[in-house]
């Protein structure tokens, strides 16, 4: 255009040279020849200002020739204006010529430098990053977009929209979301005018994630969709991240299905795309989901495989800006779960050469709070001082008041609360120059206040800024949403110690109610794990309510009740709902779900054995993960249709209490821990009579501690038994009548107690008193259980010969006929150092048994010696008998004790850490090789916990440690729990080792009496403890260790 421009010039300028006549006509032609001249030498900056003198001299001459002189000078001006690319003067001349007169051919030559140079200047503005930048844009690309051709006009029209695009992404940034809103749409209207979908899209999108912050998940859902829908030209990345943005959505909503129907449609698009990009992205997303589940293992694979992922995609030789945040997010992930010392590699190996501060702000911010977390102060107070140099150049509040947060996280962690304070009231401070109260990152700030307020004896204060949290927190969410219920839990903590004693329990009740619609409406979509790590949290907050009432003096009353029905839904909870997915799975005439659960527990314990030698099996372990987690999906949807497994949920103080008979009562015992780090212990109690359970004091650990129990026998010792009487039984006594049935749920430290065997200073025990009935959970009182008739049918272990030799192993296996399932449970096996001794009681002790249940008409299976193998056992899935009796070795090592041993190394679940000897298993057990199709004979409860052994009324367990387990709020991890969740009516078991020839006597004893009492099974219980006893008067480890669980 330029030399178009020119080339006309040129001729304009002849003609003026044939015509010149007077003094001034030769001045301007010599002025022309010197600016083109400057021009030709590209001083365009010189030949401008001479070519507008010339403008303004030949602005007023009347001649024609002179007229066109002034309108090419000003054209040869802003086409010099365009060469040293100052667009704003050259777009500003061509203005000032738009309102001329024009000739057709002057107007083609004008529209050019008009258009080009209001083009350049309105893409400069737009690089600008002010609202006043876009908005000048947007005026001047309206303006030139009439004029323009169509080369120019397909760039100038898609930029209007992308200013009120660019316009949002500011007011956004700055918190202005109504103005952002507006802008937005005007985006998504003028790129729909022009058929840009994906415009439109990306406009959408960033709606929704407005509406998503201010938590109206319904609008952002409505948003997300419509993005996703016109966005299908977008990229795999795009749409991936909005499908993304739709599970989150409907997860907060509580439509977990459509939820599950949106992380369906992430492995279809991941399957649709070979784009490394893509594949990352996906990556992440699983590494998320499973980080979620607690499933960390198997999320750090993910989050590897996005990294090795992005570090195949190379611009122009150099790694993708994408490999710095997938590093970032391993970072992030190993800072999550306490892996320290990686997070750190990571995050400081994501930097360059040259590190750049500004850029790796967040990097910084990060190492400073992981070395926070090591405990390394002089560590982290080196990078904040780093960061501080910062701060003069800082202008979000955001990122300046992380500085001073961490500082205060310094000051907690030096224990100099008055500073911590004064550093997060100033972060508070510089967040509120820009951010209302609302904002999401001030809420979590107040908590922060909230606590150290707390730790510094300030009560009202604390409760201040808990309310503020909790208010926020509950406007982004909702009340009924989980973020909105823990921040109203932790607002009752706050006012129950400021003593708004009313206003805590008001907000604890509250907080049960939502919880228990969002478990109903939840609980059916969810997988084990998913179930797990859901809970987990939850139920810590929940036990902070009994401490709560007993500070308050709200021992029996309605908030009594409210604290036990958290109780009661905390007991177990897990546990329960597995059984309950297993019993509608079981109910169905359709084995298609029944085959997916066996399949599904299969993988798992593939997963299991796999996760000892991690490192050799990560992919393999990956893989499966992800098959198990589409089965139980897909189980999950199946299930729905065959009944409520939520059901349970609705059990509460009112269907315990009135389970109970009018002469029974039950103690369900629970503990938490202070403040102080001491834990205590209380009971709640309940009859038929009373409106509202009783919540009793009971006594702390170390109360325990000082009377020098150092064995669990020692409890049951006369020397010791005042004291124990005094702090485990007299604050209950008096609500409870001689001669009732007890039924007792244990708590913690006791779970290895028996109430029943305790001594009186009269030389009786508590349980020749009272009726004892030990229970997993208080929800076992509302199943109305009754002993299964069953088929008479006895399975009888004893005598086990531990050490075979192979060939006996191998046909010993192929007697049994095994599912996938039941095949698969014996491969994860510990391992130990010393070989099982024979135990030759325990054959004199099953034909003793068998011969008392033989003689009333039970069918008896005796399996001795080389007889009692694993497969045997495992054969009994579906199959089980009334009876079931194992005389064997038990074995039982603690998460803390296994990560001290060699041999152990790799295991952390308790249920793998307890089990039983089964024959031969002194060879898996000492990691000899085992033949090929032979189980090992090292059955854990883990193993167990996966049959189906709901026809078995009675297990007894003539074991060592049988009755010991990881204790957790959820209950006791072991062996019990095994044959519960297997489906077991009552177990006996012993809580430590004892002699096999009093085992022998003590089972002998009890079989006699059950067929004496017709079954009662309680009352044969007691009786052959007694004899035991009576033999052994002096001797409590001989009789005490037996406990029996309904």
């Amino acid at each position: 255009m330029s030399r178009r421009i020119a080339l006309v010039f040129a001729f304009i300028l002849l003609a003026l040279q044939a015509i010149a006549q007077k003094p001034e006509q030769t001045e301007i032609i010599d002025s022309i020849n010197r600016a083109m001249e400057l021009r030709q030498a590209e001083r365009f900056a010189d030949a401008a200002e001479l070519f507008l003198e010339i403008r303004n001299i030949t602005k007023d001459l009347p001649d024609s020739t002179m007229r066109e002189v002034y309108f090419m000078s000003s054209l040869m001006a802003s086409s010099c204006c365009a060469q040293m690319e100052d667009y704003l003067r050259g777009y500003e001349i061509a203005n000032d010529l738009m309102g001329e007169s024009l000739s057709d051919e002057e107007r083609n030559l004008l529209y050019g430098q008009y258009v080009y140079n209001g083009y350049k200047h309105a893409y400069g503005l737009m690089l600008g990053g002010s609202n006043e930048d876009y908005v000048a844009a947007r005026r001047i690309l309206l303006d030139i977009s009439p004029y323009a051709g169509n080369e120019f006009k397909n760039r100038i029209l898609p930029m209007i929209p992308l200013t009120w695009y660019y316009e949002g992404l500011y007011h956004h940034g700055n918190e202005m979301y109504q103005d952002a809103l507006t802008c937005y749409t005007n985006a998504s209207s003028e790129y729909d005018k022009l058929g840009l979908r994906s415009g439109v899209s990306s406009s959408l999108k960033q709606i929704a994630s407005i509406y998503s912050y201010l938590g109206e998940s319904e609008s952002a859902v409505s948003y997300y969709e419509q993005a996703l829908s016109v966005g299908y030209e977008e990229s795999c990345v795009v749409r991936m991240e909005i499908v993304m943005d739709l599970v989150e959505e409907y997860r907060q909503l509580g439509d977990m299905e459509s939820a599950a129907k949106y992380d369906r449609q992430m492995d279809t698009l991941f399957t649709s795309t070979d784009d490394l990009e893509a594949r990352c992205v996906y990556y992440g997303y699983k590494g998320d989901a499973a980080k979620m589940r607690k499933e960390y293992r198997i999320a750090e694979q993910w989050y590897v495989k996005a990294l090795d992922a992005a570090e195949e995609m190379t611009i122009d030789g150099e790694k993708h800006s994408r490999y710095r945040l997938c590093r970032f997010d391993l970072g992030t992930f190993y800072h999550a779960v306490g892996r320290y010392d990686d997070a750190l590699y990571c995050l400081n190996d994501s930097f360059e050469k040259e590190t750049d501060i500004e850029r790796d702000y967040l990097s910084y911010i990060l190492i400073a709070d992981i070395l926070l977390k090591k405990g390394d102060g002089k560590g982290a107070e080196a990078v904040l001082d780093t960061l501080s140099r910062l701060e003069p150049v800082i202008d979000e509040p955001r990122q300046l008041s992380k500085i001073h947060i961490l500082r205060g996280d310094l000051d907690l962690l030096n224990k100099d609360y008055q500073s911590a304070l004064e550093d997060y009231l100033k972060a508070d401070a510089i967040m509120a120059a820009k951010y209302p109260a609302g904002d999401e990152e001030r809420a979590m700030l107040f908590a922060r206040i909230g606590g150290v307020e707390h730790k510094l004896g300030n009560y009202i204060e604390s409760e201040k800024y808990y309310d503020l949290y909790a208010g926020a927190i509950s406007g982004i969410y909702g009340e009924r949403s989980l973020a909105g219920i823990k921040a109203v839990i932790t607002l009752a903590n706050a006012q129950g110690f400021a003593g708004n004693v009313k206003d805590g329990c008001t907000g604890y009740v509250s907080a049960a109610e939502n919880l228990r619609d969002i478990i109903r409406n939840r609980l059916p979509y969810m997988t084990a794990s998913e179930r797990e790590s859901f809970w987990e949290p939850l139920s810590s907050l929940f036990r902070l309510m009994t401490p709560y009432a007993l500070k308050a003096g709200m021992c029996h009353d309605r908030f009594t009740k409210a604290c036990y029905d958290a109780l009661v839904l905390s007991k177990a909870f897990l546990l329960d709902s597995e059984r309950s997915l297993y019993g509608l799975i079981q109910s169905d005439s359709d084995v298609s779900a029944m085959q997916v659960y066996k399949r599904v527990s299969s993988l798992k314990s593939k997963i299991a054995e796999w996760e000892k030698n991690y490192g050799t099996y990560a992919d393999s372990i990956l893989v499966a993960s992800e098959i198990v987690s589409k089965l139980e999906t897909a189980m999950m949807d199946k299930s729905r249709g065959l009944g409520d497994m939520s059901s349970f949920v609705d059990i509460d103080y009112k269907s315990v209490k009135y389970s109970l008979k009018r002469d029974e009562i039950l103690v369900d015992f629970t503990d938490f821990v202070l403040d102080n780090g001491v834990r205590e212990y209380a009971a709640y109690i309940i009859n038929r009579k009373q409106r509202y359970p009783l919540l009793v004091k009971l006594f702390s650990e170390p109360q325990v501690r000082a009377l020098g129990i150092v064995y669990p026998d020692m409890y049951y010792q006369s020397e010791y038994a005042s004291e124990v009487l005094e702090l485990l039984w007299n604050p209950i006594k008096d609500f409870v009548d001689e001669g009732a049935t007890v039924y007792y749920v244990p708590s913690q430290m006791l779970f290895q107690v028996s109430l029943e065997s305790l001594p009186l200073e009269d030389g009786t025990l508590l349980g020749e008193h009272y009726k004892f009935v030990r229970l997993s959970s208080a929800r076992e009182l509302t199943k109305k259980q009754s002993p299964i008739d069953g088929n008479g049918s006895a399975v009888l272990y004893g005598g086990l010969q531990y050490d075979l030799l192979p060939e006996l192993m191998i046909d010993n296996a192929k007697r049994y006929e095994l599912t996938a399932l039941t095949r698969s449970l014996g491969r994860g096996m510990v391992q130990g150092d010393i070989a099982f001794d024979h135990l030759s009681g325990t054959k004199d002790e099953v034909e003793a048994i068998s011969g008392i249940l033989k003689a009333e008409g039970f069918v008896v299976s005796q399996r001795i010696g080389k007889e009692g193998s694993e497969e045997s056992f495992l054969s009994l899935h579906r199959n089980s008998p009334r009876v079931l009796h194992m005389a064997t070795h038990g074995f039982y090592y603690s998460p803390d004790e296994a990560t001290a041993v060699d041999y152990l190394k790799g295991y952390s679940d308790a249920m793998s850490l307890s089990g039983l000897v089964m024959s031969g298993g002194n060879a898996g057990w000492l990691g000899k090789e085992i033949p090929d199709g032979v189980l090992g004979g090292i059955l854990t409860a883990n193993d167990i916990s996966q049959l189906d052994l709901s026809g078995t009324d009675l297990v007894v367990l003539s074991a060592c440690k049988t009755g010991q387990g990881a204790v957790t709020p959820e209950g006791l991890y072991g062996l019990q729990r095994a044959f519960k969740k297997a489906g077991a009516n009552t177990i006996v078991m012993s809580l430590w080792d004892v002699s096999d020839v009093v085992a022998k006597e003590f089972m002998v004893r009890f079989y006699q009496a059950l067929i004496e009492t017709k079954w009662d099974k309680r009352s044969a219980f007691q009786t052959a403890k007694s004899y035991i006893r009576n033999a052994n008067p002096d001797e409590p480890y001989l009789w005490a260790a037996f406990v029996m669980l309904d």
